[in-house]
C-alpha cells in the first residue's frame, strides 16, 4: 500500500500527465464527455461523472497546493516539484529516477540536495493535507 507522501507525488505526476488543466476546465471536460456517451440517460451520466471525482480531487489539491505556495511566495517548491514530477511524467520511473532528479534540480538551484528533498516533502504533506489523506509521522502517530 503507498503512503500518503507516495500518493501525492502520483498526482503530481497524474497532474502533469492529464496536462495541467484546472479543476473547473476538467470538471467541465468530464461532465460534456459523461452527457456525450448517455446521452439518453441523465441517470448513466451522473453515474459516470462521480466516477471521475477522485480524479478531480487530485487536481484540485495539486492546484491548490500550487496556490498556496504562491500566496506564502514559496515557488521554489514549485519548481522543485515541476523539476521531478513533471519531467515525462506519463513513463514509468525507473529505480533512483526522483533522486536523479532531485540532484539534477539542486545542481542547478542554489540549494543543497537535502533542501530539495525538505522542500519536495512540504510540498507532497501540503497536498496531501489538501487532498483529506492523513499522514503519519515515523512514530505512527497521526498528523493533524
Amino acid at each position: 500500500m503507498k503512503s500518503s507522501l507516495d500518493y501525492a507525488g502520483d498526482m503530481f505526476r497524474l497532474y502533469a500527465a492529464s496536462g495541467c488543466p484546472t479543476y473547473e476546465s476538467e470538471k467541465e471536460r468530464l461532465q460534456a464527455e459523461a452527457v456525450t456517451k448517455y446521452p439518453d440517460s441523465p441517470e448513466l451520466a451522473d453515474m459516470a461523472f462521480q466516477k471521475s471525482l477522485p480524479y478531480l480531487s487530485d487536481i484540485l489539491a495539486v492546484e491548490q497546493t500550487f496556490d498556496f505556495f504562491r500566496r506564502e511566495n514559496k515557488e521554489y517548491k514549485i519548481d522543485v516539484v515541476k523539476a521531478v514530477y513533471f519531467v515525462r511524467p506519463k513513463d514509468d520511473l525507473h529505480k533512483g529516477g526522483i533522486s536523479e532528479r532531485v540532484i539534477a534540480f539542486a545542481s542547478s538551484c542554489p540549494c543543497d540536495i537535502g533542501t530539495a528533498y525538505r522542500w519536495l516533502r512540504d510540498a507532497k504533506q501540503i497536498c496531501a493535507g489538501f487532498r483529506g489523506l492523513r499522514l503519519i509521522d515515523t512514530k505512527g502517530n497521526i498528523k493533524r
